[in-house]
Parts: structure tokens; C-alpha cells; sequence
């Protein structure tokens, strides 16, 4: 089997805390999220329900930029109501998938997605939480993904409070966060290490995370994914690459996007 790229690593871990049958939502285009919930479609879990862009029952199959509200509209069941989404989030708990991506994470289980102070005393605007911190609260399965696993992002404190992970309850599971190095879950002691990645020390993932981590040194190795799901990832799901995007800076990714954009209308033109 061919390395596993770390944002392929993230998909493939994120689409395993998927079930068949589940319920996803994924509004805005996050790569990485939607590439994980298709792989969990096109493999294990074929009929999850998956809302794209507030469509339900949508089959976009594979990853673009320019097309995938499109392809939600087209195969959807229908666009679904606001209100009718709160009511399956947090009156029936039907939802168990909607990933959140924040910027910062600190030890208290603290998350950051509005901005970044910088050294000069300035502060960078994020996107913002766009309902992450009801999100977490109303999903049984509570998830979220940083590509980058760093002093930067893995921090003592972060710059802004938007949203906190909180410890199982009721039917809710433990947050679970999947990031470049590690699989990690908040619990009662902190981040508790449930893997480090291949290739990753203990030592490495204790250096490059701002707080202490809980079974740093005892942590499994994250099992490779099975060949014919890491096929189903490169050559249905996101053959165009869009996922990657999600672990590049602004210039590199600008400099990709156009050849992705014309594979993608290259694609559509001959379907």
C-alpha cells in the first residue's frame, strides 16, 4: 500500500466514527469533512443520510468545488427546513456527524474559531462559529479536525473562547479530535491520546502540543485503512485532489485551484 497522506489519514479516521444509517450534516464546503462523509457512502455505511447544503439524501459522490451544491440539489430528497434540522438535532438526536474545524485548541478543552492575536498586538478575523458550539452540544458524536497538530494550533490558551468540548452525557459520546499527528478525546483528565499516527513518537506528539496529553506514552499506533478504502478516497471520492487543499496556505493553494477547477469542468463535460 502506498503512504498515506496525512489529510487522507484525517478523512479516513473522521468517516470511521460513521455509521450506516447515521445522519450527516455538512452546510458549508469543508473539504475534508464532506470527503469524509462520502468515503463512509461509498464503503461501510451506504445508507447514511447525508444533508449537503441543507438537501437530504444527497449522493454528490465525489469532491469539487465548482458542482457539489449542485449535485446535492440535484440528488437530494429535498431541501430541509431550519427549523426542522434543530428539531432532529437536539429534540430526536438523529444527528450523529458534523464536524467542526477549529483554529486553536487548548488543555481545558477550549476552542477558537473567530480570530488569532497577533504578535504585534493585531488580531487576524476568522470565518467564525457559524453554530460550532451548538453543533457540539446537540450531535451523539461530536467531532472536530485540526490538519495542522503544532504549538500553534495545540496551545496553553487560546485567543478566543467560541466554543468548549464537554464531557459525555445522556446519549452524547466524548468529543473526538483528529489531527495531522493523533487521534484524541476530551475526557475528565484532559486530551486523552486514543492514537498517535504512524511515524509519530510519543516524545514528538508531547513536544509539539501546548498542554499535557493523557496516555501519551501507552497510545496505540493508528491502524493503516484497509486498500480498497484508501482506493475508494483517491479514485472516487476525491480524485481531483480537492481535499489536499485543506492542508496548504494561501499561495499554494491558489496555485492549484485553477488546474482542480478545470479538471472538474472536464469531468462534467464528459459525464
Amino acid at each position: 500500500m502506498s503512504e498515506v497522506a496525512v489529510h487522507e489519514r484525517i478523512v479516513i479516521e473522521l468517516a470511521r466514527r460513521l455509521r450506516d444509517g447515521d445522519t450527516a450534516i455538512l452546510g458549508s464546503f469543508t473539504p475534508i469533512g464532506y470527503a469524509a462523509a462520502l468515503l463512509a457512502q461509498a464503503t461501510h455505511a451506504p445508507t447514511l443520510d447525508f444533508i449537503a447544503y441543507g438537501f437530504g439524501g444527497s449522493r454528490v459522490g465525489w469532491l469539487g468545488f465548482l458542482s457539489v451544491e449542485g449535485r446535492a440539489r440535484e440528488t437530494g430528497a429535498g431541501l430541509i427546513r431550519t427549523e426542522d434540522l434543530v428539531g432532529a438535532m437536539r429534540f430526536r438526536g438523529l444527528v450523529a456527524f458534523e464536524p467542526v474545524r477549529p483554529a486553536q485548541v487548548d488543555g481545558r478543552g477550549r476552542m477558537n474559531l473567530r480570530l488569532i492575536k497577533t504578535s504585534d498586538g493585531g488580531v487576524v478575523r476568522l470565518p467564525g462559529t457559524a453554530g460550532a458550539q451548538e453543533v457540539i452540544e446537540m450531535h451523539r458524536r461530536p467531532l472536530g479536525y485540526m490538519p495542522e497538530h503544532s504549538l500553534r494550533t495545540l496551545v496553553p490558551e487560546v485567543d478566543d473562547v467560541s466554543l468548549q468540548a464537554h464531557l459525555p452525557h445522556q446519549q452524547r459520546e466524548p468529543f473526538v479530535l483528529v489531527t495531522g499527528k493523533a487521534v484524541l478525546e476530551f475526557s475528565r483528565e484532559g486530551w486523552r491520546v486514543l492514537s498517535r499516527h504512524p511515524g509519530v513518537e510519543s516524545a514528538e506528539l508531547a513536544a509539539e502540543t501546548g498542554f499535557p496529553l493523557v496516555g501519551v506514552d501507552a497510545a496505540a499506533i493508528t491502524s493503516d485503512p484497509d486498500p480498497a478504502v484508501l482506493s475508494a478516497l483517491r479514485d472516487q471520492v476525491d480524485p481531483l485532489g480537492v481535499a489536499a487543499t485543506e492542508m496548504m496556505h494561501g499561495r499554494q493553494r491558489r496555485q492549484i485551484l485553477e488546474s482542480i477547477f478545470l479538471a472538474e469542468e472536464d469531468r462534467l463535460e464528459g459525464s
